[in-house]
């Protein structure tokens, strides 16, 4: 069966939505690594090195559990987080799946794209507060001071 036009809409739009959201999850790491960096947890590169591999075989899940266990956020966006989690989670795992009949109907193709419109917004706003959070870390560590 050959893909149609609206189908390649939706694949487009699913690729772009899980880019974001595999952003978000590297830049999650990123913020644990310098929040240990700028508290001292870790005193040489091996270490950081070490907990980076960590790091990136743990799920998202685990992740944020860690850095929401770590690390206190002012103003909280923990919420924002844990929404982003979840609906990576739900995009990864359950979205085609849960949304079989709509993808068949090329009619309800519009409801797809904007769900996964909004995800991505979702995702784009949750690598932005995960960046902020990580030039705050950066900004406290002795070796940038000026």
């Amino acid at each position: 069966m050959p893909m149609t036009e609206t189908d390649r809409s939706v694949y487009a739009a699913v690729g772009l939505a899980l880019r974001w959201a595999q952003l978000f999850e590297a830049e999650m790491v990123t913020v644990l690594l310098a929040h240990g960096v700028a508290h001292g947890e870790f005193r040489v590169r091996k270490e950081a090195e070490e907990f980076l591999r960590g790091a990136e075989r743990k799920s998202l899940n685990r992740v944020i559990k860690i850095c929401l266990d770590q690390v206190r956020f002012e103003p909280d966006v923990s919420g924002t987080f844990e929404e982003a989690r979840e609906a990576r989670n739900f995009l990864v795992h359950q979205f085609f799946g849960d949304r079989a009949e709509e993808f068949a109907d090329d009619v309800r193709h519009a409801e797809l794209l904007e769900e996964l419109r909004e995800l991505t917004k979702l995702f784009i706003s949750a690598h932005k507060f995960a960046e902020m959070l990580r030039e705050l870390y950066l900004r406290q560590m002795p070796l940038l001071e000026g």
